[in-house]
């Protein structure tokens, strides 16, 4: 006599689900696109929208990422004083979670732009106050000393999530692989 077994039901694993629903993704790549097309202010705008409602659903580390974008995004669009507030609004949230070294790499590269721009007294003041918020050294140097060589080779954006990525924001598991500060998925160098 034949022994019939149920059949298994196949789910897909959780890691495996996207996190990013679909209406961020469409204004994430809308964003990128728009900072593509050199339209800086605007996709600062919607970065400053997601980050409003990632932090509104208790999303505190999403919303940090879309509020340090904010801020890069209206100092390329010559919004300085927003980017200075943004940037300063990230250092907050970053210390509040207890994880001020992910804005130290914007406020170095702030403090670079606003130096090459001719802002030096406004740079320095800057520096000052990050370094005061933070409560670690925000230098001029280069903003990533430890990111493997594939960063270099590191995709502009996320293909799952279209997200910016730099290679010193994100978390590299191995010399190819890099963790999405976004949505969690792993991006392999090119």
């Amino acid at each position: 006599m034949r022994r019939r077994f149920p059949r298994a039901r196949f789910r897909r694993p959780q890691q495996l689900r996207p996190s990013v629903p679909p209406p961020v993704r469409r204004a994430l790549t809308r964003a990128q696109r728009l900072r593509e097309q050199g339209d800086f202010l605007a996709a600062a705008a919607i970065y400053d929208r997601l980050a409003q409602e990632a932090l509104a659903r208790d999303r505190q580390r999403a919303g940090l990422q879309m509020t340090l974008e904010a801020a890069r995004s209206y100092l390329r669009g010559a919004a300085g004083d927003e980017a200075l507030k943004r940037a300063r609004q990230a250092a907050e949230q970053a210390r509040e979670l207890g994880r001020p070294a992910l804005v130290a790499p914007l406020a170095r590269w702030m403090v670079r732009y606003l130096d090459e721009h001719g802002e030096a007294e406004r740079a320095a003041r800057f520096r000052a106050e990050m370094e005061d918020v933070l409560g670690q050294r925000v230098g001029r140097g280069p903003a990533a000393e430890s990111a493997p060589a594939a960063a270099r080779r590191l995709p502009a954006s996320c293909p799952a999530c279209r997200a910016p990525l730099y290679p010193e924001e994100v978390t590299w598991l191995a010399a190819e692989r890099a963790i999405c500060p976004f949505c969690g998925s792993v991006v392999l160098a090119e």
